[in-house]
């Protein structure tokens, strides 16, 4: 990534960063740093939505050395962006479900002459990510991780829109943390399982039109501890946008459970394994050499996250600990 941003930087000119999501936030801060350590430029912009803050401030090594700004409204974001582009020389995005909102940016970048990179740090729900078919609603350039997500992007994408492979910052970033932790001396403990959640605004939306939700993933969790791991504990990994409230309800008595807020590479540093189901945390673990479980029980769609690149298990038959 960082050869993608130094080859599409102007001298001279400004970065231009929108981070909504804490997955963007986790994959593009580690090429952000990497970059302005290597190379003399203006201090990026970033627009920084709530979502991403908690990761800014675990991941950013040098947060002095950029202009971060804290996003409370899209109309606040479109006017610092549009204040900056007449001195900027790239925007670079994530592709989250507000692509759609992207969109916006992109356009703006292209009519000014700017280019426009937008990363994706997992090739889930494309639908959602690019609802329109105009050239003008997609950014300028599509970094993806590997081959398998540069095939899915160029079957799509218009002409006129470039498509990299650069690799993960965020999987090799979290993997060079949890080698250092385990360096140091922290040990995996084999009875320690992370459950990392995944929220959706319609849980019963998604299990119609997937099979299942990470509710559903999560009775699966507990029906493997029962059967496989029993004395074992349960530590519950909230996305940045979940809270315990949903969780409450579903937490059993016959489990030890524990609320996981310590930072992800310590979390996966101690981590015996990890469950999830279509979590990018899940390619976070298996970049760290933890054992992986993509749990989807009853699914009905295909996923290119987890399928292939992980066991995917949609019954506890399945289960080989």
């Amino acid at each position: 990534m960082q050869d993608l941003l130094r080859s599409q930087a102007v001298p001279g000119q400004r970065l231009i960063v929108l981070l909504r999501q804490a997955g963007s936030a986790a994959a593009l801060i580690p090429a952000i740093d990497d970059f302005m350590a290597a190379h003399q430029s203006p201090p990026p912009l970033i627009l920084i939505w709530p979502q991403a803050i908690k990761t800014w401030h675990e991941v950013a090594r040098a947060p002095g050395c950029m202009e971060l700004l804290e996003v409370r409204s899209e109309a606040q974001a479109q006017r610092a962006f549009d204040a900056a582009l007449a001195t900027a020389g790239l925007v670079l995005t994530g592709t989250s479900a507000e692509a759609a909102a992207d969109a916006r940016y992109w356009r703006r970048a292209r009519a000014c002459g700017v280019a426009s990179v937008a990363y994706l740090d997992q090739w889930v729900n494309i639908e959602r990510r690019f609802p329109g078919n105009a050239l003008s609603d997609w950014p300028g350039l599509l970094a993806v991780i590997d081959e398998h997500d540069r095939r899915a992007a160029c079957a799509i994408a218009p002409v006129g829109v470039r498509v990299q492979v650069t690799g993960s910052p965020a999987l090799a970033a979290i993997r060079q943390r949890v080698q250092g932790l385990r360096a140091e001396g922290v040990v995996a403990d084999p009875r320690r399982i992370v459950f990392a959640t995944e929220p959706h605004p319609d849980p019963d939306t998604y299990r119609r039109i997937n099979g299942c939700c990470d509710e559903d993933s999560f009775e699966l969790a507990l029906r493997l501890v029962r059967r496989c791991h029993a004395g074992a504990t349960l530590a519950l990994r909230l996305h940045p946008r979940d809270c315990r409230e949903r969780w409450l309800p579903r937490l059993p008595a016959d489990i030890a459970l524990d609320w996981d807020e310590s930072s992800r590479a310590d979390c996966l540093a101690r981590a015996g394994r990890v469950y999830g189901m279509r979590s990018f945390f899940l390619l976070e673990a298996q970049a760290a050499d933890v054992p992986v479980y993509s749990l989807q029980p009853g699914r009905k769609t295909t996923c290119p996250l987890t399928d292939q690149r992980m066991p995917v298990l949609t019954d506890e038959e399945a289960y080989a600990p």
